[in-house]
């Protein structure tokens, strides 16, 4: 079904018929998540107002919108359990029940190891490309790990990760200058991995130093060096 029934919309009394439909038709993106949150205050203040004193809803895919795990799986559990219920074909069904509930587990185990902005990071584009897949029947790779989101957005991003110094030569680190040509290390300052391997552009999401981990000289890749 594309339209939720009385029935079905009695198992979902504050939410909009317009919101059930579009997450039955898998049209709901992902940065609207929001709008299924049990906690009116929190969904009360994603409106905003234009300068006509018109009320809009405000997406967004943020550590200010999602400051925590509860407050994203919160809405997101609500998601599944839509999904769960208006879906008909029993293959499905039994790929999203366990996928969805793998993919839950998944995200809290992600947020006790990796810096939350970067699991969120990982959870909405994760989230988008399922998106596309069910819009395509394809319901089996919600219990999956994208190896290509992990390295892009959680690798490296470890709770208490200090990556090891990088060593510049002091007339590297003195702009060419000719000093004695000792080693000094560039211990105060954090540099990306992720640059290194070409996956991150300038500026860095993280706040991290782009720059070579083989010389320490900025804007170009340890494979270029």
């Amino acid at each position: 079904p594309t339209h939720p029934s009385p029935s079905f919309k009695h198992m979902f009394p504050t939410l909009d018929p317009s919101v059930l439909s579009a997450v039955m038709r898998h049209a709901f993106n992902e940065d609207e998540l929001y709008k299924l949150d049990s906690d009116s205050i929190r969904k009360k203040g994603r409106v905003a107002f234009d300068r006509h004193g018109r009320g809009f809803d405000v997406s967004g895919t943020s550590t200010e919108d999602y400051p925590t795990l509860p407050s994203l799986l919160d809405p997101l559990a609500t998601y599944f359990r839509i999904l769960l219920a208006a879906c008909t074909d029993v293959a499905h069904l039994q790929q999203l029940a366990d996928g969805s509930h793998q993919y839950i587990a998944r995200l809290a185990a992600f947020a006790g190891r990796y810096d939350w902005p970067a699991v969120l990071a990982y959870h909405f584009d994760f989230h988008r490309l399922r998106l596309q897949d069910m819009r395509a029947g394809r319901f089996s790779r919600w219990g999956e790990v994208d190896v290509g989101l992990h390295a892009q957005h959680l690798a490296g991003r470890e709770k208490g990760y200090l990556p090891a110094p990088v060593a510049v030569s002091r007339q590297q680190s003195l702009g060419g200058r000719e000093r004695d040509g000792c080693w000094t290390q560039r211990g105060t300052e954090e540099m990306c991995d992720l640059f290194n391997h070409g996956l991150c552009k300038s500026p860095c999401r993280y706040g991290r130093v782009h720059g070579c981990r083989a010389c320490g000289l900025p804007e170009h890749t340890v494979g270029a060096c």
